[in-house]
């Protein structure tokens, strides 16, 4: 295959995490730093059987199980133990408690891997719990010798059967600047309203509604062919006594940059209007 870049994994860095609140929709709380990364380690592990008939194997199945997920860090805070392992912190005097009865909420883990030409990986496990951490401490020797935290989480799929996304900027990939502001979420384009309704003579343009987006204000509309945009604000929506060739007024779904979803895509008018 063509266009295949190849290039060896040589680190990992930024290692983040956000809790998960909404699993229905996919709702995440702000990633925030665990602590400058070492390792992680993914181990995914798999179910297969083997149906066998006129005494050979015709055929296999397999299924995923659990994922398991070690992570070793230059520390881990206080403040990111509670979180990942649902303690409490006493915010007067800044003491930490554990509780038999605490519950460590479900997370998400995001990570970017450094490869040797420059290039980075991109990716995000999607709901896991973590752990208690084992901890072992030694005394201090001549030679310093670093006793670095690790912690083992459990990951699984997600209701939607989703438990992962991974981008990879030799994939062409250019999304890494905010890749870590939030966890990644598939963009869905709406789909283009239907239905053109014309009038000419009332000015207008109407439409049939995109399930989903009922309202006039959801969407935008063009006359120019696309090339500027304003609110709609009724449907038909009122486009002026002008005159303009078939193609030039259009309607869309109008862009949500708060749930980081795009315009739709476009109805346009298949017959032209008239000024006067």
């Amino acid at each position: 295959m063509s266009g295949i870049v190849n290039s060896a994994p040589i680190g990992v860095e930024n290692l983040v995490y956000a809790v998960l609140t909404d699993e229905v929709t996919a709702v995440y709380d702000k990633p925030a730093l665990i602590s400058p990364a070492i390792n992680v380690k993914i181990n995914p592990k798999s179910n297969s059987d083997t149906l066998y008939a006129d005494n050979r194997a015709v055929e296999t199945a397999t299924s995923l199980g659990e994922i398991d997920v070690e992570i070793e860090t230059q520390d881990l805070p206080l403040e990111v133990q509670a979180e990942l392992l649902g303690h409490k912190i006493d915010s007067a005097t800044k003491v930490m408690c554990s509780d038999v009865q605490d519950s460590a909420p479900y997370v998400a883990v995001g990570f970017k891997i450094k490869k040797a030409n420059g290039k980075y990986r991109y990716v995000w496990l999607l709901k896991g719990k973590f752990s208690e951490p084992e901890e072992e401490h030694s005394s201090q020797e001549d030679k310093t010798k670093f006793q670095t935290p690790k912690i083992k989480g459990t990951f699984v799929t997600r209701t939607d059967g989703k438990w992962k996304y991974t981008a990879d900027e030799d994939s062409g990939f250019t999304g890494g600047a905010t890749w870590f502001g939030s966890v990644y979420k598939l963009i869905s384009i709406p789909a283009a309203p239907t239905n053109p309704v014309q009038d000419d003579t009332a000015n207008t343009f109407g439409w049939t509604n995109v399930s989903g987006y009922d309202k006039a204000s959801d969407y935008e509309y063009s006359t120019d062919g696309g090339a500027t945009w304003s609110a709609a604000t009724a449907n038909p929506q009122s486009v002026g006594n002008s005159s303009y060739v078939i193609g030039k007024v259009q309607v869309r779904v109008k862009a949500d940059t708060e749930n980081n979803r795009p315009a739709g895509l476009v109805l346009s008018s298949t017959s032209a209007y008239t000024a006067g």
